[in-house]
């Protein structure tokens, strides 16, 4: 790759401006995706998440309500898996997890210090925080360990033979509290030191518990198929020494995994799917209309505001006390399966949970957002496709098909009720003319924009369709599990099973054409199909190296490309003969998908959000009038970042006006004014000096009447 640098003066302000020639790049290679298993809110704007990749543990913060997220850095343990995290008030918080371990900060997050590293070998899985000097945590083998004076940790007594895997653990005082796990495990205190076993309900898992008052608490756990239990909500009225299963008003089949209680009426419960269930009685519980799709398993409440964080790194919202819902930005990054470019700059890819990541520069910088249509989502979005820059449609789990009419920023449910299978791929030939396909050999077709599907009922297979393309109106094919391969050459009027010669039964997870008779497809154990004849049928082809392939896109008759497991992306120049691997060594993540835009650009997609791109790199150009006046207001992130003992700050401001930067702790405590006064129009620097500072976050604040923009900075001694 070749650089070219040039370098400008303008007002003091040295400026780099480069244009980069084509090259692989990986923009969107974000940091592994955690299950959030803890939240925290310390009030509408700050809090933490806890969470796990497949590695170690993870921890962010927020300021800003998780619009935007950052990676604490500083663990004294950086390398343990955490499971929960809560805080007593804005300053002392404790983190747990494996190896019992116990992690303080009495700084708001500033720093974290170890509790009770030695204490226990167990895992520890829940935390229960009553003020700053009372907190009680549970964990594997019957583990409950409690300190009263916020330092020092003891071991609780549990009076039983059976010290199963405790899940959730919840106190209404110092001496009134309830854990909860595997197997019906259920124990009890009224002194907080010693733990009674009550009279068990059946026994199922328990993940969860949530206490009212001193006495009044409710459970909720995992169904069984074999006691026929579909959901598991417990309550106890006497301290948790009895218990009564209780009947929901709605039936699921979902496990349950976090429970919270706002007030002695009102409560919340998430679980598997995206279900929410609400009761604002403290009696009946109703199933709240599905709105998004990751497994939620923690909570936090502030006010009206409720926040659900789960697998996959999401976090959904609700305002309004569950009314409505949306789905936060992701720092972390859910899988990817399908990418599609709109236009040479507007790329989509979509996902897990409902994920849509999107472009508006070739594929240079993305942004999250997720497809929520009509209060409803997809647990996994597999396919997507457009008509236009304004109009395309969605396919995924249980059925759901959505469609857009302004290019993705809004979504509406189509097909309800329609079918509950998984639906794996869509193709639009134009905007009344598409095609949807999924499992058990599904297709769906309709010719009105998808006002009203019409299903082939024919069944020419019952065998997963995974992927669907066509050339024209007439010409389309799809294929699928064990060596599934259909095709229609009378606009889907009759569709036919394709002859191949395929020894032995693969899955076909992609299929490109490249015109009316020439088509690709690509399958496990390195499988290349090639067909002449408009898909009817396919001879496998010579491919020197058996990876699992996901996904295949010509440019044209000869130069194609293949991606596939372990980052892997295979090329040919010679129309099949042979093949090559190229841009190895930019990811270790499955690629599923890859699109090739009308400009020549290479977008491709995979799991944990990685996207691999071929194309121009940015051109950041300046003016050449040294005298110029910035046109808007800029507050440029500060560099380096992280620091040692200083840093740099710039902004540019287009008009004269009174300008303030001030510099806050993680707290929000002012620590520095470093401008307070009127200034002109143009760039200005300021080199900050931290040497007298401690290690942490901190938050540079660019204030104007016009103009409020806010950059974060670790400092590392």
């Amino acid at each position: 790759m070749k650089i070219h640098i040039t370098i400008l003066l303008i007002g003091g302000i040295v400026i780099f401006t480069y244009a980069q020639e084509w090259d692989w790049t990986v923009p969107s290679q974000k940091c592994m995706p955690i299950e959030i298993v803890g939240i925290a809110m310390l009030d509408s704007l700050y809090g933490w998440v806890v969470g796990n990749d497949q590695s170690s543990g993870r921890i962010f913060f927020t300021h800003d309500g998780w619009a935007t997220w950052t990676e604490y850095q500083g663990s004294p343990a950086s390398k343990a898996r955490y499971y929960d995290i809560a805080f007593a008030d804005r300053l002392h918080g404790w983190i747990v997890g494996e190896n019992g371990l116990i992690m303080h900060t009495q700084d708001g997050g500033g720093s974290w210090t170890i509790q009770a590293a030695n204490l226990t070998a167990n895992c520890l899985r829940k935390l229960a925080v009553i003020d700053s000097k009372n907190a009680f945590a549970c964990g594997h083998k019957g583990t409950i360990l409690y300190t009263n004076d916020g330092q020092n940790w003891k071991q609780a007594t549990i009076l039983s033979w059976f010290p199963n895997d405790l899940l959730g653990i919840a106190m209404f005082d110092a001496q009134h509290g309830i854990a909860v796990g595997r197997y019906g495990t259920i124990f009890y205190t009224k002194n907080g030191s010693q733990w009674l076993p009550p009279f068990l309900p059946p026994m199922v898992d328990y993940n969860a518990v949530a206490m009212v008052n001193a006495s009044q608490a409710w459970l909720v756990g995992s169904y069984t198929i074999d006691l026929g239990i579909k959901w598991t909500f417990a309550k106890t009225e006497d301290g948790g020494n009895s218990w009564q299963l209780k009947s929901p008003s709605d039936q699921c089949c979902h496990a349950l995994s976090a429970i919270t209680f706002i007030n002695g009426f009102t409560g919340i419960v998430a679980g598997a799917h995206g279900s929410v269930w609400m009761t604002h009685d403290n009696e009946h519980w109703k199933l709240l209309e599905k709105q998004f799709g990751h497994d939620g398993l923690a909570i936090a409440v502030v006010g009206n505001k409720i926040w659900i964080a789960g697998r996959g790194g999401s976090i959904a919202y609700s305002p309004d006390l569950g009314l409505t819902w949306s789905i936060l930005p992701s720092m972390t990054s859910n899988f990817l399966y399908k990418i599609r470019a709109i236009n040479e700059n507007r790329i989509v890819a979509i996902g897990y949970a409902s994920t849509l990541e999107y472009s508006d520069n070739g594929g240079i910088d993305w942004k999250t957002t997720a497809v929520i249509a009509e209060n409803e989502s997809a647990i996994q979005l597999w396919g997507i496709d457009f008509a236009n820059e304004q109009l395309g449609w969605v396919a995924g789990t249980d059925g759901f098909i959505a469609r857009t009419m302004d290019g993705c920023k809004t979504w509406q449910r189509q097909g309800a009720g329609l079918t509950k299978r998984w639906l794996r791929d869509a193709w639009a030939f134009d905007e009344n003319d598409v095609w949807i396909v999924g499992e058990m050999g599904i297709i769906l077709h309709t010719t009105d924009g998808g006002t009203t599907w019409r299903q082939n009922t024919r069944n020419i297979t019952t065998k997963d369709l995974l992927d669907i393309e066509g050339w024209n109106h007439n010409q389309i094919v799809a294929v699928g599990d064990q060596s599934t391969f259909i095709y229609s050459a009378d606009a889907g009027q009759h569709w036919q099973l394709a002859s191949h010669d395929l020894a032995k039964k693969v899955k076909i997870n992609s299929v490109y054409l490249i015109d009316e008779t020439h088509a690709w497809a690509v399958g496990e154990a390195g499988t290349v199909m090639f067909s002449s004849d408009g898909g009817a049928t396919w001879t496998q082809q010579p491919f020197p190296f058996g990876s699992r392939l996901e996904g295949v896109h010509f440019m044209d008759a000869t130069t194609g490309y293949i991606v596939g497991e372990g980052g892997q992306i295979f090329e040919t120049k010679d129309g099949g003969q042979s093949w090559h691997i190229v841009a190895q060594g930019f990811t270790n993540r499955d690629l599923k998908s890859i699109e090739i835009t009308s400009d020549g650009k290479i977008l491709i997609c995979g799991y944990y959000g990685v996207i691999v791109r071929y194309g121009p790199g940015p051109i950041l150009r300046s003016s050449d009038d040294e005298n110029s006046v910035p046109l808007n207001y800029v507050f440029h992130p500060n560099y380096p970042n992280p620091f040692n003992d200083h840093t740099i700050l710039r902004y540019q401001l287009p008009v004269q006006t009174h300008v303030s930067l001030a510099v806050y702790n993680l707290i929000g405590q002012l620590i520095e004014t470093l401008i307070d006064k009127e200034q002109m129009a143009g760039s200005y620097v300021i080199d900050w000096v931290a040497s007298g500072q401690a290690s942490g976050i901190y938050f540079f604040k660019l204030s104007a009447p016009a103009f409020n923009a806010v950059q974060k900075g670790l400092l590392l001694k």
